[in-house]
């Protein structure tokens, strides 16, 4: 028979045994991370990556490697995957992936319930570091590398389906028209738009917001292709926010209603827009001419594009536009770029006249180039970027004055990573991203050209989706963090 002491000394045993079971659930910063077999680590992480996406909870910004999916790339870094013949260069590419990795679980993670982050979050963040530790000198690794091709943001079925080698040259009317009358009316702004203009600069009083000079960006610049096998403009963090704040356009938006002011994307939970004037920002990489050169992107974000009448196929909730700035070697501009964030209207405006464009022959869909070159180019000096109301055309852009530092009717706008987007909070204080996994498209922003212009293979035309999805030919396929694209477009005389 136990006796009453024995039953104390049992309680406290079991007590003891719980309670520091219940500690060892939440670990101290300070502990070292648990290690796992390498086999256990590519099991498991492969597992949990088939269950995220069944469960359609991945984000789309990156495409995962056959055979190792919990790896997951850009366009960018597969451009590269023939390059890698030496440790040096496959170490640059494996910590370039890593991070785009990272970031795309810890995403993935932040958006299931706590439970899960509870459950799994610390030992997918321990196995995705030992595993590209591994990956260094696994063979078989690149070897499986080699055989990937990134896939295109485009549906090929519906193209034959629609019957595209014969409807692709109804569309030719069309795009040709926007083409002559976008040029034709560049940079004519009549006195009404600019009476109705409301102007947006970014912030002047932000950590970010000081002077930079030609010789220190081009130091930073000689310092971040030096850094790495691969020769990328990887720059520093706090380098590229001071670079993004130096090159943020000025936004000159016609406003004729609600529609026409940049907001911040709250989801409420659907996709709506709210009156608070941001600019997201993304950096990108684009090879041209024997360098990579880095890309900042600025995005802007509308509640809607109205209907113009009813029969109106464009209009419908949220619109945006995507203002590239294409830096030198050097950190000087080379090329601007715009798109709609539908993938939609894209422009390009060279800034050297030695930047020309290649004939491109059997092409119905041509790119549309607003050549701005000028030997008074300032490259210190900000843009103004002038939009239209409404459709949020972009009809002008202007260089300010490099001594201009701000505007007296301007409001001022805050710069926030894109990142924010794939992580947003709900009502319910849960989070989930703005693009749906299929496609990475904005859910409630479709348009009713969808139903006209399918056979193109776009994924629901004229609909808002998210980087690295963004297909801009309707004639054709062309993809717009494609890392080739300037090369393919312009040649450098």
């Amino acid at each position: 028979m136990i006796s009453i002491k024995q039953v104390l000394w049992l309680t406290t045993l079991y007590v003891l045994y719980y309670g520091l079971s219940g500690c060892s659930l939440q670990p101290s910063l300070d502990q070292s991370p648990t290690l796992y077999s390498e086999s256990d680590c590519h099991n498991y992480l492969t597992e949990q990556y088939h269950q995220r996406s069944q469960e359609y909870t991945l984000d789309q910004q990156t495409q995962p490697v056959p055979h190792y999916p919990y790896v997951r790339i850009n366009r960018l870094l597969a451009s590269y995957i023939y390059t890698l013949d030496s440790k040096p260069r496959r170490s640059t590419w494996l910590a370039q992936a890593y991070q785009e990795t990272n970031k795309a679980w810890k995403i993935d993670i932040a958006n299931l319930p706590k439970s899960y982050q509870a459950r799994h979050g610390q030992k997918i963040d321990s196995c995705l570091k030992q595993s590209f530790n591994h990956l260094l000198n696994d063979d078989q690794f690149f070897s499986t590398l080699r055989k990937f091709r990134y896939p295109e943001a485009y549906i090929s079925w519906r193209q034959w389906a629609g019957f595209y080698p014969l409807t692709q040259y109804f569309l030719v009317p069309g795009i040709a028209a926007w083409h002559k009358e976008t040029t034709q009316h560049f940079n004519q702004i009549n006195a009404k738009a600019l009476r109705n203009t409301a102007i947006y600069q970014p912030h002047p009083y932000t950590s970010s917001a000081f002077p930079l000079n030609t010789s220190t960006i081009q130091h930073w610049f000689n310092q971040a292709y030096q850094s790495n096998a691969l020769q990328l403009p990887t720059l520093k963090p706090e380098q590229l926010q001071k670079l993004f704040h130096h090159h943020a356009p000025v936004w000159a938006i016609n406003h004729q209603g609600d529609y026409d002011i940049p907001g911040k994307v709250v989801l409420t939970p659907q996709p709506t827009v709210r009156p608070q004037p941001v600019t997201y920002t993304l950096t990108s990489m684009t090879r041209f001419h024997g360098k990579t050169l880095l890309q900042l992107n600025y995005i802007i974000w509308f509640k809607e594009r109205p209907a113009n009448g009813v029969l109106d196929i464009y209009s419908g909730n949220l619109d945006g536009i995507i203002w590239r700035v294409t830096l030198t070697e050097k950190g000087t501009p080379l090329i601007f770029d715009s798109i709609h964030t539908c993938g939609c209207y894209h422009t390009f405006f060279p800034l050297s006249e030695k930047l020309q464009a290649k004939q491109i022959t059997n092409h119905l869909e041509p790119p549309l180039i607003i050549p701005v070159s000028s030997p008074n180019v300032d490259h210190s000096a900000r843009w103004r970027i002038t939009i239209s109301s409404a459709e949020h055309y972009i009809i002008g852009i202007k260089q300010l004055a490099s001594n201009v530092s701000s505007l007296a009717t301007a409001k001022p706008y805050t710069l926030l990573g894109y990142n924010e987007l794939r992580s947003l909070s709900l009502p319910s204080k849960k989070r989930k991203s703005l693009f749906d996994q299929e496609f990475g498209i904005v859910s409630s922003t479709e348009r009713a050209e969808r139903w006209i212009l399918w056979p193109s293979g776009v994924p629901s035309p004229g609909a808002m989706r998210q980087w690295g999805n963004h297909a801009t030919l309707f004639i054709g396929q062309r993809h717009f963090d494609d890392p080739y694209l300037l090369s393919r477009l312009f040649r450098w005389k």
